[in-house]
């Protein structure tokens, strides 16, 4: 598994046992948690699509980081609302759901980045095969010319013509 893999494995059995206590423990949680999950795991499912599509794994782990940043900004959120701090754990929630957007609007243009890099190494390699059969055509055609024009090209150079 690459390094990358493994960062998102481990961020997705973070956010998931992070949801699944949540469930359990917060039943009274403010909509800004709820939204900054619903952020949170739109921005999971983005990255994951831009390491599908071949971002780079340095790009994906840094993604990585700061989504991890923005689930301990959410837990922080859970467990400021557990404890009645409604401010904290609006607070919290708007920098988890902030962070987790912007995470995911980058993975959207890495992806997106991503896809035209391929199309363009799709295009030239396609461009190359054309050029290659063109050449190998002429070449087969005119093979027997090849000889004569050889002899010519030498009598050229030594001045005999």
């Amino acid at each position: 598994m690459r390094l990358s893999s493994v960062a998102l494995l481990l961020l997705w059995l973070l956010l998931l046992s992070t949801l699944l206590a949540g469930r359990v423990s917060t039943s009274g949680q403010s909509t800004q948690i709820g939204d900054a999950t619903s952020k949170l795991n739109a921005a999971f499912a983005d990255v994951q699509n831009a390491n599908s599509e071949g971002v780079s794994a340095d790009k994906i782990s840094e993604l990585s980081d700061e989504l991890n940043t923005a689930l301990s900004y959410r837990e922080t959120a859970v467990l400021l609302n557990e404890n009645g701090n409604l401010t904290g754990s609006d607070y919290y929630s708007s920098l988890s759901g902030n962070l987790s957007s912007r995470v995911s609007a980058e993975a959207r243009e890495l992806e997106a980045n991503a896809n035209s890099q391929l199309l363009l190494g799709r295009l030239l390699a396609a461009l190359v095969v054309e050029l290659a059969a063109i050449f190998s055509a002429l070449l087969l055609v005119e093979f027997h010319r090849i000889k004569g024009f050889v002899r010519k090209r030498r009598m050229q150079r030594m001045g005999l013509r």
